[in-house]
This record gives structure tokens, sequence and C-alpha cells, in this order.
């Protein structure tokens, strides 16, 4: 639909120094065209001595075929003993005139005194025999123009001027020396200045054509001397010559596109033999192609460098922006809250198709941002924390070994956390049995109580044996005594074996693993699989262990179960046993005491166990309540370590991570879970107006608290600890600084370019940016300072596509394709009726069009930015003043 549309400029050979037999040239014009196209030149200039005749024929050859053709005169001059030559380059059209060959002879040649007459004259008069096609050709090299004023009709004619210069003969470096008369005896560049030079090259030259042995020495002299670009061009003699020496220019293929050089000495001319800025096919957007009522049937093409796209209110240009970025990966919303408007995306995509440079249609990875999202980007989030946090460490993670880092410790976080929990449900288990073997053991009684008793018991029995006659003597009384205490030992023993039994039952399928499926997953396939198998053989294994262990264990108790039992039946046939049994027994005072004693001393053997393993208990309780607070812990132990393996740095821009305490949640929560009307809980209220350091400090007072039953609760026990210490209340949160300024402290509009920064300069994908608006909180210092110079060094590397309302975005970060959007209204129409029209091309893009209907195809590029933008011609001024430009 938009048949006018191009790429803007792209990278092309040019050769701008090409002889004809109007000269001293070879070839038909046929010839020089097939063989500049052959060699792969877009724009060859016809440059010829004093002469112009075949500029049109050169033209005319050329017309249909890929290849633009430069009308240019080269020149003598009156400067040095060999004549300094330069070219002049022409426009095809000048203040509504063609500069055809003809237009060219009468305006500048004849101007010059060297019409063919003139040429002819002077060439007989070194030999009267030459007939005229003879003396013309020797005559071109005997004339010479003076330059000054040469240049200054060529520039009124708006041509622009290239010397001879560095080692290439002829050259003003060669010719107009500052030391000596020798064409060679200055030692370097600067010694080579004097007045008339500094005149010629600061007033008069605009580029330098330099011979093909230039190093990069000659033209960076240049380049900061005078602002001057420099080409290479074959200076062909003959046709076959064409092409042997060219010049990578970046412009459209035009007199404009040259002109551009001027402007942009340092990025839109190359001397290497491969094209440059190459970026891979697969990371560059072709074009997209809409088929719809609102659209048309229209093609946007894409540059790989930098697009902008630009247009008056409601013109479109966020439009295009949403619809491209939408059409490559349909889960995007241009605009987060506005559904209406993404739903409008989305029918405007419906038959839409974007192609990638390598011909394909798949979805691939874009960075998109729209209108305002970057602002939103530098908001703080409610703990303060940069609103750029989660961006940034998507930066970090594009280094693979900081990823794993982060890998890891996000694998550690939720393994933490499972284990806490797990420690948690343990302690609050122990101390459930700690509660019930203190109830236990104040159901038995005081250790002080029962041993008084069995003392007092032992006492009395002691006195009734003296009082009766027939007792067991002394040695015997001993005896029947062990024999009694072994017996009430095994029969203990045995009561604890019988319990561990049951309890064997209980632990035999305990089971020792948590599930891993969380970290597995994480494995690459070469290692998954082996990971599993090993960690599923392990299990099997270690339960069998267990299994067998239990098993052991149970049939060992059965046997020392039956072991004691024979024990004690011989015990209780031995002799000694029965008959002090049997005195206790028909004693009945005796019998009650010994009986009484008994159960004492039991009580005691019961006491003494359950105290043994209260004991056990409260340090079982004390290990883990260590424990849980040290895994605690290491959630910030872990994250100091983290954060000082993740700093980075890319020129002025350095990422520094650190820990962030996410107090206020925390200290939230714990005073929902206490009772704030107890005086000792009123101390965590304050925990705003405190440090850091203090509120850590707090924390572990509330832990210990809590844990102690110090600290009375409004909520469950469990609860409480869960919700509070099995959370990471770490954060990892990042400050970038630029230029040694912190981002929290910069502007609004410097964060904007910060995160503009972030986003280019970390992201080693180099997939497309397509950008909406991204000037929108930066003044104009700030844009031309900052994001112009940034996008200059950025679309180098990467395709960018952005919309913009600022001129100095489009002609200062010399956008080499700009879009100009328009929406169909009554006094902006469109082609064929369509609701957004797009028209693209380069900035040196340049007409008027007066019979022209339509909006977009009346004017040029540079017309539409003048006319669209406030300050568009002065965006073009400024950059034209920059290089001194002397027209």
């Amino acid at each position: 639909m938009i048949s006018k549309s191009t790429r803007g400029s792209e990278w092309r050979k040019w050769d701008l120094h090409v002889h004809t037999p109007a000269s001293d040239g070879t070839g038909t014009p046929e010839e020089i065209v097939n063989t500049a196209i052959a060699k792969g030149l877009s724009v060859i200039a016809i440059t010829d001595h004093h002469a112009t005749d075949y500029i049109d024929k050169v033209r005319n050859a050329a017309q249909g075929k890929n290849l633009t053709v430069i009308s240019g005169i080269e020149f003598r001059s009156e400067y040095g003993s060999k004549s300094v030559h330069f070219i002049a380059y022409f426009p095809d059209e000048y203040n509504g005139m063609k500069l055809t060959s003809q237009t060219l002879y009468e305006l500048i040649l004849c101007k010059l005194k060297l019409s063919k007459a003139e040429i002819i004259l002077k060439g007989k008069e070194k030999n009267p025999a030459l007939d005229d096609d003879k003396a013309f050709k020797d005559g071109i090299f005997l004339l010479q123009v003076d330059m000054k004023n040469a240049c200054d009709l060529i520039h009124s004619l708006g041509g622009i001027i290239s010397v001879h210069n560095g080692n290439k003969d002829n050259g003003l470096d060669a010719e107009v020396k500052h030391l000596g008369t020798s064409p060679r005896n200055a030692r370097t560049l600067d010694e080579c200045l004097g007045p008339l030079k500094e005149e010629l090259m600061g007033k008069y030259v605009d580029i330098c054509d330099l011979g093909p042995s230039d190093n990069g020495k000659e033209r960076n002299f240049y380049l900061k001397q005078f602002n001057t670009p420099s080409i290479l061009a074959s200076d062909a003699h003959k046709f076959e010559e064409i092409g042997s020496a060219f010049t990578w220019i970046k412009a459209d293929p035009s007199f404009n596109g040259l002109k551009q050089i001027i402007y942009e000495p340092e990025s839109r001319v190359k001397f290497q033999t491969d094209k440059p800025e190459q970026k891979n096919d697969y990371q560059i957007i072709d074009s997209i192609t809409f088929d719809n009522k609102e659209m048309g049937k229209q093609e946007i093409k894409f540059n790989s460098n930098l697009n902008t796209v630009i247009g008056g209110r409601s013109s479109g240009k966020s439009i295009l922006l949403g619809c491209l970025a939408t059409a490559i990966d349909p889960s995007l919303k241009p605009k987060e809250k506005e559904e209406k408007y993404n739903e409008n995306i989305k029918g405007l995509i419906k038959n839409a198709s974007v192609m990638w440079m390598d011909s394909s249609t798949e979805s691939r990875k874009i960075l998109y941002y729209s209108q305002s999202k970057i602002s939103e980007m530098v908001r703080p989030d409610k703990d303060g924390i940069s609103g750029i946090n989660d961006l940034v460490e998507k930066i970090v993670k594009i280094d693979n070994k900081k990823a794993e880092l982060i890998r890891q410790y996000d694998l550690f976080l939720i393994s933490n956390r499972s284990e806490l929990t797990s420690k948690i449900t343990e302690f609050c288990e122990i101390k459930r049995r700690i509660e019930e073997k203190q109830d236990e053991i104040a159901n038995v009684g005081t250790k002080n109580g029962i041993q008084q008793e069995i003392e007092k018991l032992e006492g009395e029995i002691d006195s009734i044996k003296k009082q009766i006659k027939d007792y067991l003597s002394e040695s015997e009384e001993s005896l029947f005594k062990q024999q009694k205490e072994k017996l009430e030992k095994l029969e203990e023993n045995n009561k604890q074996l019988k319990a561990d039994l049951a309890q064997y039952k209980i632990v035999q399928n305990i089971d020792f693993f948590n599930s891993q499926s969380s970290n597995f997953s994480s494995f690459s396939p070469l290692s998954h699989d082996a990971v599993i198998n090993f960690y599923e053989n392990l299990k099997t294994e270690m339960k069998q262990k267990w299994y067998d262990f239990i098993e052991n264990s149970k049939n060992q108790a059965i046997k020392n179960i039956s072991e004691n039992a024979k024990e004690i039946t011989n015990i209780k046939q031995s002799d000694i046993y029965r008959r002090g049994n049997s005195f206790k027994e028909n004693n009945e005072v005796l019998a009650t005491k010994d009986s009484a004693l008994s159960k004492e001393k039991g009580k005691k053997q019961l006491f003494e166990r359950l105290e043994n393993e209260l004991q056990e208990l409260q340090k079982s309780k004390e290990d883990l309540k260590n424990v849980i607070y040290t895994k605690f812990v290491a959630y910030k132990d872990m994250s100091v370590n983290l954060a000082n393996k993740l700093n980075i740095q890319k020129q002025e821009v350095k990422i520094n991570a650190k820990t962030h305490l996410l107090y206020k949640d925390f200290f939230d929560l714990a005073l929902q879970c206490l009772n704030r009307k107890k005086k000792n809980n009123q101390k965590f209220e304050d925990y705003e107006v405190i440090s850091n350091e203090e509120r850590e400090t707090l924390i572990h007072d509330l832990y210990d608290g809590i844990v102690e039953n110090n600290l009375e609760l409004k909520k469950d026990f469990q609860y409480t600890l869960v919700e509070l210490f099995t959370k990471n209340i770490y954060k990892i949160s990042y400050d970038v600084t630029y230029d040694n300024d912190s981002f929290d402290k910069m502007s609004e509009g410097k964060k904007a370019f910060i995160v503009l920064r972030l986003l280019l300069d970390f992201d080693d994908s180099k997939c497309p940016i397509i950008i909406d608006q991204p000037e929108d909180d930066l003044d104009n210092r700030a844009i031309y300072e900052q994001l112009v110079k940034y996008l200059r060094e950025q679309k180098t590397m990467r395709q960018i596509i952005l919309a913009t309302h600022n001129p100095n975005v489009v002609v200062g970060a010399d956008a080499e394709l700009v879009i100009v959007a328009n929406q169909q209204g009554i006094d902006t129409p469109n082609q064929n009726n369509v609701q957004f029209e797009y028209y693209g091309n380069s900035i040196e893009n340049s007409f008027t069009d007066a019979s022209e209907q339509t909006t977009l195809h009346k004017q040029g590029i540079r017309e539409h930015i003048c006319d669209i933008l406030e300050g568009g011609n002065t965006a073009f001024q400024i950059r034209e003043r920059k290089y001194g430009y002397k027209n």
C-alpha cells in the first residue's frame, strides 16, 4: 500500500569517483552500470575531469536497476606544483531545477571558463595538429580553476566538495605544504597545516577523498581537526576498476544520503571489507503486514538499527508498537489495566503477520515497554525497595554463574522452610511430651518425699526383724535382700523392654526422607535420571537397614525378656528367697511394711526413669530451640553471602546487591499473635523507630519469649512459630549507581534513563527492544546529553523500535528509519481511507508533492519531522551546526 516506504538509512557500498570516456575513462554506460552492480555497489558518482557528458547517459542506463548515479565533476585547482584535485557532487534537483548534464555544463563549467570550446582551444595551444576530440582530452588537464570561486559556485547550487587528501596523488596535504617545497618533506599531517590549508578545509571542503593506503590516522586527523568525513573511492579510469576501492555509507542511496556523512562523519562512514554493524538475522524484525479494515493492506518495514515512530496526538504511534509486540508475543498486554485497549489491539493483529529477517514468522523474545511502563518501574514498593528490583534481578541472572547462585539460594529457601516447619512440629511434640512427663512425675510424688518414706519403712522393717527370733540369719538376710533387689530390677527391665517392643512397632516404618521433587526437577536431562536412581536406591537401602535394625532389636528385646523371665523364676524358686518371702508373708506386719517399701522403691525407680526421660526431652527441646533459630538466622546469612556475589558493573552503571530486612510484615504479624495488653509484649510495638540491628535483637527476644512461654499469645503456639519463624524475612535488593549517584537519590527523569540503560546494557540476548516514549520523564537537556548519546551507542548492537514526540531523539540520535503515523481525519486523509496509515523512510528523505492529497505522501520525512515535532527544524539545525556545515 505504501509504495514509497523503505527501511531508511542502510549500509551500502558507494564508489564516489568513477571516470568515463567523457574524460579519461573507459566503458559504455551499460558496462559501467553492470560492473558496479556486479561489484555489489549501490551508489556510484560519475566524476569526469571538467566534463559532464556521461552523467545522464550512465543514469539512463541505470534506470530500473538497483543502482543510484550521483552527478559529479573533478576539477584541477591552481594550488600545488601538480595541482590539487577536488570533486563536486550535485543533487538531482535544486530549487525546482533539474541538474542534468547540460544544466551542470552551463551553470558550472561554462561559468568557470571550462566550456568545451575553451578546453579544445587550450589543447590546441599545446599541439595545433590535434583534432577537437584529442585536443579536448589534452585540454582538460591543462586548465585550472580558482578553487575558492569554484567551491562558492558549487555550494550555491546545493553541491558539496570532496578534495584529494592524505597520501593520495594531487592531494591537498601533498601539494599545499607549510614546511618546505617538496611534496614529501613534511613529517606529519600537523606539519602540513598552514593558513591556506586551514582556510580551505575550514570553509570550502566538505569531504576528504583519501588514498587506498590510509591506515586510519588520516581520517581520524581530519575528523578531529576539521569535523570533516573521509571516503575511499576507486578513481576508476577503466570500467573494470570500478569498486576496487569503496566506502560503506549508511544512508539513503541518494545525494541527500551522501550529505548525511557531513552531519554524521563518525557513525555514517566505515572503511572495511564486510558490511558494518551486522546483527543476527534471527534477532531483527523485518516487517509487519496488516490486512484488516482499520489498517487496510499495508506492510511496514523496519531497519536493523534505530527505528523511531512519530506522529501527532492519537495518530497511532502506540498502536503500531502494541500491535507489533503483541503479534510477536500474544501473552503481552500493551496496557496492563486497559482491557478495552488490549482487546482493540488483538482485533488489529487478527490477520497481521510479523516477519523476521531470516524469513521466520515464529514467536521470539523481545523486550517491550509501553508508555509510562518505565516510570512505573522506578517507584518503590511498600517495603521501600526500589521498583526496579525485579528488573535488576533478571539482569543479574543473565550471568549463568550468578543465575545458578540465585537458583541454589531459591532451593535453599524452599528446603529451609520445609525443615523449619518440620523442626517446629517436632519441637511442639517434645514440648507436649515434656508437659505430659511433668504431669506423670507430679502424680508419682516428689523425690525427697519418696526417699524419706523408703528410709522410714526400712527403719521400721529393721526394728521388726530384730524382735523376731526365727528370722533369717544376718548373712541369709543379706542374700535374700540381694535376690529381692535383683528380682525387682529384672521385673522393671522386662516392663521397659515390653514398652520398647510397642515403640519398635511404631517407628519400624518411619520415613527419613522428605520429598525432593522440587530440588530434583531443576537438574538437566543429562543428570536427572542418575540423581533420581541413586536417591531411590539410597531410600530403599536405608529403609531396609532400618527395618533390619528394628527387627533385630525386637528379637533381642524378646530374647532378653525371656532370659530375664527365666532368671526371675530361678530367684523365686531359690531356697533363701522362698524362706525369706514366706516368713514375710506369714508375718502380717512385716509383709505390709515390706510391700509398702517395695511400692516406694518402685516409685523411686519410676521417678528416676521419668526424670531421666524428662531431662532427655528437655535437652532435645533446647537443642531444637537452637536449631530452629539457627535455621531461621540462616536466611540472613545465606542472603548476605549471596548479595556479596551478585555485584556487577558495565561502564558507568553499577549494580550492588544488598540484604533488606522485611521487618514491617514480620512485626505486624507478631503483634497479631501476641496479647498486646501484657506489658512485656508492648516493647515489640516500637519496631519502626529503631535500627535494623535493634530489630534483629528484638526478633530474637520475641522467639525466646515464645518458646520459653514467657510471652502470652492470642494465637496457637505452633501456628505462631510457623507463621513467624519459617518464612524468609530477608530480601535481596539492589542499588543502582550511575557516575557514583545512587538510584534512590536520582530525579525521576534520570531514574527513567537508568532503567533504559539497564534494559539495554545488561541484556546479552540482543533481542529487539520496543519502547513507547522513553523520554517522557526527561527534560530536553537530559534527552540530548544522555538519552540521545546512549541510543546512538546501543543501536549499533541491537534493533531498537521506539515511539517518540521529541525531535532530538529522532534527529540527534540519527534514527536510521523514521515511521510517520497518521489517523484518518477530515484534514488528515489516508490512502484508501484506512483508519491508520504509516510511512517510513530515512531522515534525509526530503520532498514536497503538491499534487498528492494524502497526508503522509505529500512530503518527505524531514518535512514531517519539522511539522509534527515541536522544535524539529531546530533539531536539524543543531545537528548541522555541530559539524560546522558550510552551506
